[in-house]
């Protein structure tokens, strides 16, 4: 074997050992769709147990983009409202595809029509914030309920404004009272049912103020 013929092996051999050791690195930066969504502080993954509604949601952004999935019974269902089993049982199955970081449509797209916006009140939990509720001691309902009548928008110079910001429908009547009626207390459940991006939303910081011990 001539000296020019053996470099040549021992140039191949080298690239081979550096094109597998690059694909050894490449994988180890691979992750899971379901394990990157779960350190996504802005959404949370869809499963099997969540709402009609969230899948409803999901599936109708889905159809936006006309099956880009390829999803086999897309043209049965695509006129529905309700988003198919075939639908759910895709999310889970790319829940386990692997990808490199979120910078990526495979990851963008599971995130757009597999997982749902946090709602207030999960967003609470996480951080060990006490969200009021009726059960909730009347003590601990009167500070939050004098911080919601003091508040700049419910207040028409130094009186009660003649409409609050939540528009709860006995406002004229309640809000010379230091104690706080179940209206408002609704009015505190139905805004922590709301999905939002992050903490930096208002109707989050409202929530925090005005329906938290």
């Amino acid at each position: 074997m001539n000296t020019a013929f053996k470099a040549s092996i021992a140039t191949l051999s080298a690239g081979g050992t550096a094109a597998a050791g690059g694909y050894a690195w490449h994988s180890s930066q691979l992750s899971k769709l379901s394990d990157l969504i779960a350190s996504d502080s802005e959404v949370t993954q869809l499963t099997m147990e969540s709402s009609t509604e969230d899948w409803k949601d999901a599936w109708k952004e889905y159809k936006t983009k006309n099956n880009l999935w390829k999803l086999s019974d897309y043209e049965t269902h695509k006129s529905e409202d309700t988003a198919p089993q075939s639908f759910k049982n895709l999310c889970l199955s790319k829940s386990h595809e692997k990808v490199k970081g979120t910078q990526n449509d495979d990851f963008q797209n599971f995130k757009k029509w597999c997982s749902r916006k946090f709602t207030i009140s999960e967003l609470m939990q996480q951080q060990g914030i006490t969200l009021l509720n009726k059960q909730s001691a009347e003590g601990d309902w009167k500070p939050a309920w004098k911080k919601y009548k003091d508040n700049p928008l419910n207040k028409q110079n130094s009186n009660a404004a003649a409409k609050d910001a939540w528009e709860t429908s006995d406002w004229t009547s309640q809000n010379s009272q230091d104690a706080p009626s179940d209206k408002f207390k609704d009015k505190c459940e139905e805004k922590s049912k709301i999905k939002v991006v992050n903490r930096d939303h208002e109707t989050y910081k409202q929530v925090l103020d005005w329906c938290t011990k």
